[in-house]
């Protein structure tokens, strides 16, 4: 579950539709699956959603000076992880309206960005992977106590370990 889910949520969420789709727009997919890409990516427990996360890296690729991470705009902006929150600064609204200008024209990404679709999709997924560990290992004639220790440990790799394989080998390049 942890390897399969760090493939997923590392390479098609973080990397291929954060990177590639959102930051560079260097592919073009159906808006459908952008979508459910971009819902991929969020369950990697980022910090922020699209578009502030566009926000922080779309500046610091085409004018590292003047990207939110730079020193430039504040002490607590200048992160080393790549984690950064649009809150924490005052230019934070200033470079998310300037480069994610097309993100916040999409009905979705506002949903997203107005609704906190990312605590409810962090915290969704935690039953969601229990649920499924549980189901599958009670319909195979498990036992409820050996079904809810199942449930656990899909839990735990499938959410936990997969979220620090991800923060680690996608993230940490």
């Amino acid at each position: 579950m942890a390897v399969l889910g760090t493939h997923l949520c590392g390479l098609f969420g973080i990397n291929l539709c954060y990177h590639r789709l959102l930051t560079h727009r260097g592919l073009k997919c159906p808006k459908w699956l952008e979508h459910a890409m971009v819902i991929v990516a969020m369950s990697c427990f980022q910090e922020t959603p699209p578009a502030g996360w566009l926000s922080t890296a779309a500046p610091s690729i085409r004018r590292p000076a003047a990207g939110p991470h730079s020193p430039l705009a504040s002490f607590s902006g200048a992160t080393s992880d790549g984690f950064w929150s649009t809150s924490r600064n005052s230019r934070a609204c200033e470079f998310t309206k300037r480069y994610a200008k097309d993100i916040l024209r999409d009905r979705f990404y506002v949903a997203l960005e107005r609704n906190h679709w990312l605590v409810w999709i962090n915290l969704g997924q935690i039953p969601l992977f229990f649920g499924a560990g549980f189901a599958v290992a009670w319909l195979s004639g498990e036992t409820p106590d050996a079904a809810a220790q199942t449930g656990l440990g899909i839990m735990m790799f499938g959410v936990f370990v997969r979220t620090v394989l991800v923060w680690q080998y996608h993230l940490g390049r």
